[in-house]
Order: structure tokens, then sequence, then C-alpha cells
């Protein structure tokens, strides 16, 4: 267990390394962030590589899935901290991943942000007003996607 800013923060079962720890002044350990799983559904491999690839540079687990079900899915199985996700895909779009993670209440407080094409502020607002925390118009830089992860992420 590690102490950071006045939050405890316990493993997940399983996990070995959850907490990145360094070295502090005097001589001990302190916990220096979380480190966060982040799900990324998307069906384009170039974009979920790059995505993948950026999580994996900021210090973070990266989670994958290549549809809205598989998507589903993973988040169901591994509790991501954070989730990335297409707003077009085959088979289930990013609407109905996003509703479907909204009935379930072990899943509808994770941050869920959309990657959409689509700068259509009509499609963005019912996104917002259906729980997404936000969205990335595509194409994105990492600037973009660090701020997200600055603002949805435990510090």
């Amino acid at each position: 267990m590690c102490h950071q800013r006045g939050r405890r923060h316990s493993p997940r079962p399983g996990d070995s390394g959850n907490i990145r720890p360094s070295n502090n002044h005097s001589g001990g350990l302190q916990c220096e962030r979380k480190i966060a799983r982040i799900l990324v559904i998307e069906d384009e491999s170039h974009i979920r590589d790059n995505l993948l690839r950026f999580v994996r540079l900021e210090g973070h687990e990266g989670l994958a899935a290549a549809d809205g079900s598989a998507g589903l899915q993973v988040a169901r199985e591994q509790r991501p901290d954070l989730i990335f996700c297409d707003v077009m895909m085959p088979q289930m779009n990013g609407m109905e991943v996003l509703a479907a993670l909204q009935a379930e209440p072990a899943l509808r407080q994770v941050p869920f942000v959309f990657l959409s094409a689509s700068a259509e502020s009509e499609r963005l607002e019912e996104a917002l007003r259906l729980g997404a925390s936000g969205y990335v118009t595509k194409p994105f830089n990492f600037a973009q996607l660090q701020a997200v992860l600055k603002q949805h992420l435990p510090k």
C-alpha cells in the first residue's frame, strides 16, 4: 500500500506492480503515481496501436479491443481506469458501448473518452449527455491525449 496526497492506493487483486516506487530524499520509498489501466477500443489497427504505444510511453498499462463488443468484454474483465473508444465501429458502435457501460454500476464511473473523426457538435453533445467524459477528434496529437490523462486519472 502506498500513501499519496492523502489517498491510499492498494494493488488490485493479482497485481504486483500497480504503484511505481521512487526514492525520496530520506532514504525510503514513496509513491510516484498509480499505473492506470487504459482500454483502447478502436477498429483501425494503426490508430489502436499508436494509442497503445502512447499509453505505455506514459507509464500505464494498455488494454486493447478491435470492436465494441470485445471492448465491453475487456472492460468487464479488467476494470480499466480510463477508456478511449471510437464512435464508428462495426457490430457495436461507441454509443452502444457507452450505453452498456452506463447500465453497469461497477463500470459507469470509469471515465469514457470518445475518439471521433467527426467534429459534428450535435453528435458530440449527445455523447456527453449520455455520460461520456469527453472526446478527442481525429487526427489527434499526443498533447491532446496527455491532457485527457491529466484530467481523468488520479495524480
